[in-house]
């Protein structure tokens, strides 16, 4: 219940919008469809369609939703079985899978994402005629912006040093900065870097992943960069990724309210060449951006005031792109740039616990621990706002997904630990517990 609480508090601050589209198709004689029987589509039947008067229905790809008639009166059905004229979603991944799906088979109902409207603050006007839903936009330069890289390193191997050489002449600027315990400059040394490039090794200090941003953002106050770029040391940009980015921000649809640019996080080249057949606005409004591959403007950095220094890793980037946005500033993912990410991580697995999704065998207990703790800071930190929801839903994730994990014990004692640590205020770095 306090899940779906937090949801609707986040629904309710673009509530007016919502309900305007509501009306403003239905006074169009448009049909209209939810995609997700779960429990944001839920939340957004009670709230806003509690009576079924609006929406014709609930497509779900889960065999054991489909038929059932839930509580506001709507029916689910498989997405085969009718068509519409308008399709809600309400999560990022959810308008990627509808939008392939309508692209596969050929069909023209347009698409809302609700996250676009919230995190965006957009209008009813916004979502029915804006730009952002045009697919090709004109990304003429009106200036020429000065883009630094970054590479966090922890224990990296030669073939980590191999993936940031592929894109460092892409950017004007290359920071490697390596948190391990052990120098690897001859590693950086054994590949033929650009002089554009710099390996820092941090004298065996590990300070996490958002401080080295902070430092590097000091470090370029006043110099003439607009933007960092951060990357994992296990992710690689597709051939165009970087300089697509560049066009974007070089262009008058970068306006100065923009303070994080991202990619599409990819798998794989069939993967990116799905997307690329899929037709999608050129951007979309998120909070949903991993720090890799997220392009961020320098003076928004200081004016949000840095990244939080007590998560040290996990939830650093979405926790900083929503005080971004509390700042006023809009955070936006372009649907046509690709990165490789996590290439190194073949052990994940999805299951599916009725109807919903999680990810097993991604990481070691230690991560759990950090997950979880952040999250619980997290969540107190924007108790109230429509932010809130974001890490309910990352406990609730993590609370099953450790359930089907191959270290389920350990992970679950690091939980407990989380959970202690957090309430004796233990942040930032974890302290081994005797």
């Amino acid at each position: 219940m306090e899940t779906i609480q937090s949801i609707y508090k986040w629904l309710d601050s673009s509530g007016d919008t919502i309900r305007h589209l509501l009306e403003y198709y239905l006074d169009h004689g448009k049909k209209m469809m939810l995609w997700g029987a779960g429990n944001r589509g839920t939340a957004f039947l009670q709230r806003f369609d509690s009576h079924a008067e609006y929406l014709s229905g609930v497509y779900d790809m889960y065999p054991a939703k489909q038929g059932v008639t839930l509580g506001t009166g709507h029916r689910v059905y498989d997405p085969g079985e009718r068509e519409c004229d308008v399709i809600f979603v309400l999560s990022n991944g959810v308008e990627r899978f509808a939008r392939q799906y309508i692209s596969k088979y050929h069909r023209k109902e347009k698409i809302i994402d609700v996250t676009d409207i919230i995190f965006g603050n957009l209008s009813m006007k916004d979502m029915i005629n804006d730009e952002v839903n045009k697919e090709d936009i004109d990304f003429s330069s009106v200036r020429a912006e000065k883009i630094c890289g970054l590479v966090v390193m922890y224990n990296p191997e030669i073939e980590n040093f191999s993936y940031a050489r592929q894109f460092a002449e892409d950017l004007d600027h290359l920071v490697l900065f390596d948190n391990s315990r052990e120098d690897s400059q001859i590693l950086f040394e054994q590949l033929d870097f650009p002089e554009n490039t710099e390996y820092h090794w941090n004298n065996g200090e590990n300070i996490g992943l958002g401080e080295p941003i902070n430092r590097l953002a000091d470090q370029m106050k006043n110099s003439d960069y607009s933007w960092i770029i951060t990357f994992d040391q296990d992710s690689l940009p597709e051939e165009d990724m970087i300089s697509y980015m560049r066009k974007f921000v070089n262009s008058i649809h970068c306006t100065d309210d923009i303070a994080v640019v991202s990619p599409v996080l990819v798998s794989d080249k069939q993967e990116v060449q799905s997307l690329r057949n899929t037709s999608c606005p050129v951007y979309k409004h998120t909070f949903d951006i991993a720090q890799s591959g997220m392009m961020q403007r320098i003076s928004s950095i200081h004016a949000c005031g840095g990244y939080d220094r007590n998560l040290f890793i996990d939830s650093v980037d979405w926790e900083f792109v929503v005080r971004c946005m509390q700042h006023g500033y809009q955070t936006i993912r372009l649907n046509h740039c690709f990165l490789y990410h996590q290439i190194e991580d073949s052990n994940n697995h999805e299951i599916n616990v009725n109807g919903h999704i999680y990810h097993t065998n991604r990481y070691e207990p230690l991560r759990y621990y950090y997950q979880y703790r952040n999250a619980l800071y997290c969540r107190a930190k924007y108790q109230g706002s429509a932010y809130e929801f974001i890490w309910d839903e990352v406990l609730n994730g993590l609370d099953h997904a450790a359930e089907y994990e191959t270290q389920s014990e350990e992970i679950r004692k690091m939980i407990e630990q989380a959970k202690e640590d957090y309430s004796n205020r233990l942040m930032g770095k974890y302290r081994k517990h005797e």
